[in-house]
């Protein structure tokens, strides 16, 4: 709406004024003439007593001629001190007022260092001479180069900044030279490593998030990852209200790192449950049971709502429909993923324990509380190996969905899922992996 006002400005006045740019400009050009022939000794009033113009032409004739005086100042892209004295004498023999005149040379301080800035950013690296040249350019207008960029140039900055992080991680990987070569482009445009990490914000969450979907690929993180992840949160100076999540999200996954060592969580305080003494709680979460029951007109799964419990000798459900337990020794195989439990026991139909929680600890607690009891009989469904995805497939498939979930399009929680589980013969190619959030791939099951 503001450029067609104007628009209709400019034609109202083409229609009523036909001649009224030719006419500024003639008295631009008188003026420009009186002045430099008097020179101090030039009077605004004298001349406009003189001069057969209105005083709104000559309001803008005195702007087009302090805007001459400006040009020849930044002819060699920069205002010496000497400039600057010329630009204010010209201002106080105009009556131009000292706010105006500031901004006007602002103005064109913008336009020079916007042109400069473009140029620097082409390689996406601003090299001394470059600094330089853009720290001259607002020196000109009694500015530093920091406080230049973030008044004047704050969104255009930052999208720099995260045009080249963006570059940097490109394939996933952010290389140490290139981290080196963005923070000290931040220093040269006069930001400080605080700023950098709020401009380079939004990215460096999915970076992060994309680092540690790579990392539990393989349903574990091991300690060189947790480190590598640690130090890139640190690295990208993210705020606590993120790390938070990570933080999390890591100690969740490092339990899972433990307890396939054996080194199992303890639950002190259990209320409402039996256990017996000396007996060790180690998980204890709500979940669903699901019983297969073989019908005549098909299999139907039986399904209730209660609390799940793992001791160091026996798995625990109890509920107001259903509660019972079940020794480790009687399990014959079990496999699990987020969210989900198979178990088979002897002589009895498939179960599934289903969380109500997005929790990735308990098949892993409940495996080392077997291995531990060290219950021979029991075998475990071994997926992990063909479970695997290559990582070009990883990157190709985080690309294809841009760091979100393909169901939702969280960017938090983030897991590469087989569309057709390898249970069930899918394989690990592009186009049977996606990505989702834990919530949505809790909701896709083996059932299905």
């Amino acid at each position: 709406m503001p450029a067609f006002a104007e628009w209709i400005k400019r034609t109202a006045k083409q229609v009523w004024d036909p001649g009224h740019e030719e006419r500024v400009e003639e008295v631009a050009q008188l003026l420009l003439k009186e002045i430099q022939k008097s020179r101090n000794a030039f009077s605004l009033s004298e001349f406009s007593s003189r001069a057969d113009c209105s005083k709104q032409d000559l309001e803008l004739a005195k702007r087009e001629v302090y805007r001459t005086y400006l040009d020849r100042g930044w002819r060699d892209g920069k205002v010496t001190e000497e400039e600057r004295k010329v630009l204010d004498w010209a201002a106080n023999r105009l009556e131009i007022p000292a706010k105006e005149a500031e901004s006007l040379q602002v103005k064109v301080a913008q336009d020079r260092f916007a042109t400069a800035l473009a140029r620097a950013m082409d390689d996406g690296h601003i090299d001394e001479e470059e600094a330089v040249r853009l720290a001259e350019i607002t020196r000109s207008v009694n500015s530093s180069l920091g406080e230049f960029v973030r008044q004047y140039f704050q969104s255009e900055g930052e999208s720099f900044l995260r045009g080249v992080f963006a570059a940097c991680t490109q394939d996933g990987m952010l290389a140490t030279d290139a981290w080196l070569r963005l923070t000290e482009t931040t220093k040269k445009l006069g930001l400080s490593r605080d700023e950098l990490s709020t401009a380079i914000h939004p990215q460096a969450l999915r970076f992060v998030e994309h680092a540690l979907a790579d990392a539990k690929s393989d349903e574990e993180l091991s300690e060189a990852e947790e480190r590598q992840i640690l130090d890139l949160i640190k690295l990208l100076g993210l705020p606590p209200s993120s790390r938070r999540y990570y933080d999390r999200t890591i100690t969740s996954l490092r339990t899972i790192r433990q307890a396939l060592k054996g080194k199992l969580p303890i639950v002190d305080g259990m209320r409402g449950v039996a256990i017996k003494a000396g007996e060790l709680v180690h998980l204890h979460l709500p979940a669903s049971w699901l019983q297969l029951k073989q019908l005549r007109s098909g299999d139907v799964w039986d399904r209730h709502v209660g609390m799940l419990t793992i001791t160091d000798n026996r798995l625990m459900f109890s509920s107001e429909t259903k509660s019972f337990d079940v020794r480790f020794g009687k399990i014959i195989a079990h496999t699990g993923h987020t969210g989900q439990i198979r178990l088979q026991r002897a002589e009895k139909p498939e179960s599934v324990i289903q969380l109500a929680e997005d929790e990735p600890v308990a098949y892993a607690v409940l495996e080392g509380a077997i291995a531990l009891s060290n219950q021979t009989r029991v075998v475990k469904v071994e997926e992990k190996r063909s479970r695997f995805i290559p990582r070009e497939v990883r990157q190709r498939v985080w690309q294809k969905y841009g760091g979100q979930c393909a169901e939702c399009g969280d960017t938090q929680y983030l897991e590469f899922d087989h569309v057709i589980p390898v249970a069930k013969g899918g394989s690990n190619s592009d186009v049977n992996v996606q990505l989702l959030c834990r919530k949505c791939n809790l909701k896709k099951s083996d059932l299905i």
